[in-house]
């Protein structure tokens, strides 16, 4: 491999990201479709189900690149207490993948964000429903622009007939401004690696494993007021408990992990399916001021979760396609004062979610019909405020879409979704709602590319209120296939 071509492999990985790491529009606008209708970013394989990056060689043999633009828009009053009223994510998003040789395959994406969040309620941080029970807040509602790049790539060398190994990484930078009062600068660092193995032992057994060491930071800088005066701030431990402090002192929040993931594919001859699964362990340490470290909290927890899919070919032609996915993941965690390191907050949370999927083609034509199922059983434990709560959380959707080829360049994608959510009054977050939403899309190939649109519109609606919340995305992607 001489100078010149390895220049133009890292330029290539240097210069790449996704509308959703490069997935295939069509099936998100038959109805937003996620396993009933098979494309190349559902497949049953250890890297688009697990991640592997080992597996990116086998995944898809063609070389490409990528541009998609997308933006994203959800607004209303149905929304939890911390939550924003209106959420607006815009993307630019460059991808590629290269098969450098017959053994190495090359991934590479950038993704540039400009989000605005607006109305958002008291909290001053990017995520206050996060699993651990620390949240920043003022007294105020306000809006925050965001915005910073996302680099991914991916490596993948098969190194011996029947044994790949592959690397990954994910790097990101978001930076946040809030407009009035404490006008708070937030940056985000997130640092993610990936190290995965995989071994075919025959034709129907593959086996993997990844492993996933993390490191995110959020800084939030508190600036003086305009008067000369420090901003009051409100830290809260748990959803109900806070301490009122008059500070500008910089507020850092270090996340640190790792995952383990074992993982087993079988390829049977009308059957495809992978069984995986895993442990992963966090920590958090809240602190303010960078060189003196005055400690406010300290958090752990540990997730072991359980995914399996499966997707079965039959009738004539193989033009029927049903699909299967589950996922179980239980969570334990706790929290601790700083001071004088007793716990103040300790939780569990079991999460079962069920898919269901079924397509069938047609000469021009491909019907597809999809359900989901999502069971969460939180169990939260608030010492500090002596509130102890436990009961499910419930949620569905009903997906019904198609593609219909008009020739062998154009098709165009339909679909509607409807969505019900169900909890208990206890939790006092969203409430009961449900609602419809129905998505619309076109592709065109033409010479090696594939140009692809997606719009989805749609409201849900409150049970108990008035309170709805209206959906608004439009994406548009340019995909070139090289030789």
């Amino acid at each position: 491999m001489n100078l010149l071509k390895v220049k133009n492999i890292i330029l290539l990985v240097i210069l790449s990201l996704t509308f959703s790491l490069a997935g295939d529009l069509r099936s998100d606008a038959a109805g937003n479709m996620e396993i009933a209708i098979p494309n190349w970013n559902n497949r049953v394989n250890l890297y688009q189900a697990a991640g592997n990056t080992a597996w990116l060689q086998m995944n898809d043999p063609r070389n490409w690149m990528l541009i998609s633009g997308g933006t994203m828009n959800t607004w209303g009053e149905l929304r939890r207490y911390w939550d924003a009223y209106g959420l607006h994510t815009n993307l630019l998003t460059f991808a590629g993948q290269k098969h450098v040789s017959e053994t190495q395959t090359f991934y590479g994406s950038i993704t540039y964000n400009i989000d605005r969040r607006t109305g958002v309620n008291r909290a001053i941080e990017l995520e206050p429903y996060a699993l651990d029970p620390f949240v920043l807040c003022d007294s105020t509602q306000g809006d925050f622009d965001y915005n910073g790049p996302t680099v991914v790539v991916g490596f993948s060398h098969r190194i011996l007939p029947k044994l790949w190994w592959g690397v990954g990484l994910n790097y990101a930078i978001y930076r946040g401004l809030k407009k009035n009062y404490s006008m708070p600068e937030i940056i985000r660092r997130n640092i993610q690696a990936d190290f995965s193995l995989a071994y075919r032992l025959n034709q129907t057994v593959t086996m993997g494993v990844s492993f996933r060491p993390y490191d995110l930071r959020d800084l939030t800088k508190i600036v003086q007021q305009p008067d000369g005066t420090e901003p009051v701030v409100y830290r809260y431990r748990g959803e109900f408990e806070f301490t009122s402090v008059t500070s500008k002192d910089d507020r850092t929040a270090i996340y640190n992990g790792a995952e383990i993931i074992p993982q087993l594919m079988l390829h049977f001859k009308n059957i495809r399916g992978i069984v995986l699964g895993g442990y992963y362990y966090r920590w958090h340490e809240v602190y303010d001021n960078v060189h003196l470290r005055k400690y406010d909290g300290y958090y752990q927890g540990m997730h072991y979760y359980f995914n399996t899919f499966w997707r079965w070919d039959f009738g004539q032609r193989q033009q029927n396609i049903l699909s299967i996915r589950y996922r179980f993941r239980y969570i334990q965690d706790w929290a601790e004062e700083p001071l004088r390191k007793f716990a103040i907050y300790r939780s569990f949370h079991h999460i079962h979610d069920l898919t269901l999927g079924f397509s069938r083609r047609f000469r021009s034509f491909t019907i597809a019909l999809e359900g989901n199922y999502r069971y969460y059983l939180p169990d939260k434990k608030d010492y500090l405020a002596h509130v102890y709560r436990e009961a499910a959380i419930k949620s569905g959707r009903m997906n019904i879409g198609g593609i219909y080829r008009i020739n062998p360049k154009l098709n165009v994608e339909a679909g509607m979704i409807w969505r019900r959510y169900s909890e208990p009054a206890i939790w006092h977050y969203f409430g009961n709602y449900d609602g419809l939403a129905g998505t619309l899309g076109a592709s065109y190939k033409f010479n090696n590319n594939l140009l692809q649109i997606y719009t989805k519109v749609g409201k849900w609606k409150s049970s108990q209120s008035d309170k709805g919340r209206t959906i608004a995305d439009f994406a548009i992607q340019l995909k070139q296939y090289l030789r």
